[in-house]
């Protein structure tokens, strides 16, 4: 990942990044004059975890293993629970300034002791910069850094969601595709 907001890709190349890392990406104009990127990545949910067999004679190292055993119970049970449930929903709004990038990825952060892969994570985190960038640099472009930039997280079940919400002007993201 670049170092400064100045290495960030230009000229396209934000919209490929996030094509090749995003599973589903939509852009739709909404009913009150927003456009809306969005972007999904499915993933495996961790595994779960095999319980280790008790075997040891020596009493305390037996209180242990029940101990460890009981934990991961508790974390399988919850797992399984989670899969029908949301796990998190996030909405940060933000100027229209690249400035913005390191308050977004201090947001981004609270998602990382979700059970997501960690390469996942890290692929959500480099869309949303690119999306964020893309907003700034072209969307709002020739608009105030007042105007609002509305992101939108989603965590469930095998999925990463995110919208990216601007006001400029939309543009044709099949096309812009077809040319990459």
């Amino acid at each position: 990942m670049p170092n400064t907001i100045e290495q960030l890709p230009e000229g396209g190349m934000g919209i490929k990044i996030i094509s090749q890392i995003a599973d589903d990406i939509r852009y739709t104009r909404t009913l009150d004059n927003k456009n809306c990127l969005f972007i999904s990545k499915v993933y495996e949910q961790e595994p779960v975890k095999i319980l280790p067999k008790c075997h040891q004679k020596n009493l305390f190292a037996r209180l242990l293993c029940f101990g460890r055993r009981l934990t991961l119970i508790l974390g399988n049970y919850l797992r399984k629970k989670r899969i029908k449930s949301r796990y998190r929903n996030l909405k940060l709004t933000v100027n229209s300034d690249l400035n913005a990038v390191e308050q977004i990825l201090d947001w981004y952060g609270q998602l990382q002791h979700l059970p997501i892969p960690q390469q996942v994570w890290q692929l959500g985190q480099i869309a949303l910069v690119e999306a964020f960038t893309n907003v700034v640099r072209h969307a709002h472009k020739g608009l105030s850094k007042s105007t609002p930039v509305e992101l939108e997280i989603t965590v469930s079940n095998h999925r990463l969601d995110m919208k990216i919400w601007d006001y400029g002007q939309p543009f044709d993201l099949d096309a812009k595709l077809k040319e990459l």
